[in-house]
Formats: C-alpha cells, structure tokens, sequence
C-alpha cells in the first residue's frame, strides 16, 4: 500500500480497548480494515504525528442472537479514495485485500 502523506490522516482508538461486530463478523477482514493493512508498511513511524502508533485493539464477534433479516451481504469490490490519490483503490471485499495484488 502507498501512503501518501498529504492525504492520510491517523484516527485515535487509544480510548478502545475491544471492538465487536455482528454476524458478518470475520476476524481477518476486521482486523486488515482496523489495523492490519499498515503493518510492516515502511516508514509508518514518520508519518504518524507524535504520541501516535499502531495498536490492535481485541476484536470479538457478539453472541447475542437477533431473528434473520432481508439483507444481503455486501457487494464483492469496495472502492475508496481520497482527495491527492493518483487513482482509487480498489479492494475485494469478500478478503479484504486490494485488487492490485
């Protein structure tokens, strides 16, 4: 993943200690969507303002069981951009990796 400075922006979870999802709940998609896809990225600690790191909080699937719904799950591609990007990226949502790969 490319990361360009101009157009990235650290959010805070320092207040998070657990996030849980529903019954879409797949430890490997919601641990790359949160933390994961940075790390090992080259030069991350230079462009993360000061006192900020990578953390990965503990993520859980709730047990709690609601009747079924009408939904359907979600498309196949996510497609996300941001503005200074040289093009969109494209990820495959059913494994949560970019398409360029």
């Amino acid at each position: 993943m490319i990361v360009n400075k101009a157009s990235w922006a650290p959010f805070n979870l320092a207040s998070t200690r657990v996030l849980c999802a529903g019954n879409l709940y797949h430890h490997g998609h919601l641990s790359r969507a949160v933390c994961c896809r940075l790390e090992g990225e080259p030069g991350l600690d230079t462009l993360l303002p000061t006192r900020y790191s990578l953390h990965h909080p503990t993520l859980g699937c709730v047990s709690g069981h609601n009747p079924p719904r009408d939904t359907e799950k979600t498309k196949p591609y996510s497609i996300n951009w941001c503005v200074g990007d040289e093009r969109p990226e494209v990820t495959n949502s059913g494994t949560g990796m970019r398409q360029d790969r």
